[in-house]
């Protein structure tokens, strides 16, 4: 049976923590104090029902959870499909982990349309690459095939990426004027099927 050891006022605003001792183990749950409130506000030595302690544990990981994809987007943006991944690779349930990646689209942390018109035109312009080069290693990050598609139709209907150019910068910058070595460094650089 779990039961209440502590309660002290949340690190963050607005929450509880709950020091709640389960088969001979204390550790703090987080939880919302309007959650505190609902369950009736129990008292330090209150025995909580089965039902009370796994909606106390399934609100703490969502919370924990949160606070781990924020930590990881400081860092860098994420797909949602590599922000699941890590989520649950940090022990999270899969389905806590999807709830979170959905609640980090609808409050605008992960914007995957931003992120990819950023990570395609940094590989085009910066990096020279073609659109099969950027589409490989875009899916290997966890985008889409059809988002990365249409952010490099979109880039290119903007006029903020021109692959033909960006191949003749290419083959400038690596020195190559021979048809037989354009062909290869198309073929490496993801040019392939275009016409330049």
């Amino acid at each position: 049976m779990a039961k209440i050891k502590y309660i002290k006022t949340g690190n963050a605003k607005g929450r509880i923590t709950l020091g709640i001792e389960y088969n001979g183990d204390c550790r703090g749950y987080s939880v919302l104090e309007n959650t505190y409130f609902s369950l009736g506000s129990p008292p330090r030595e209150y025995n909580l029902s089965d039902t009370a302690f796994a909606r106390i544990c399934c609100e703490d990981e969502e919370y924990r959870a949160m606070k781990k994809a924020v930590s990881l987007l400081a860092v860098s943006d994420k797909s949602t499909f590599t922000m699941r991944d890590k989520l649950v690779r940090c022990g999270f349930d899969r389905d806590v982990a999807q709830d979170v990646v959905l609640e980090c689209v609808r409050r605008g942390y992960i914007d995957e349309s931003r992120q990819l018109d950023r990570l395609v035109t940094k590989e085009a312009n910066d990096a020279l690459r073609g659109r099969m080069y950027i589409k490989r290693k875009l899916v290997g990050k966890g985008y889409r095939s059809a988002d990365i598609d249409a952010a490099i139709d979109r880039m290119v209907a903007a006029g903020d990426i021109d692959f033909a150019d960006n191949f003749e910068r290419l083959a400038a910058k690596k020195g190559i004027e021979d048809v037989e070595s354009r062909r290869i460094l198309k073929y490496k650089y993801g040019y392939v099927g275009e016409d330049y």
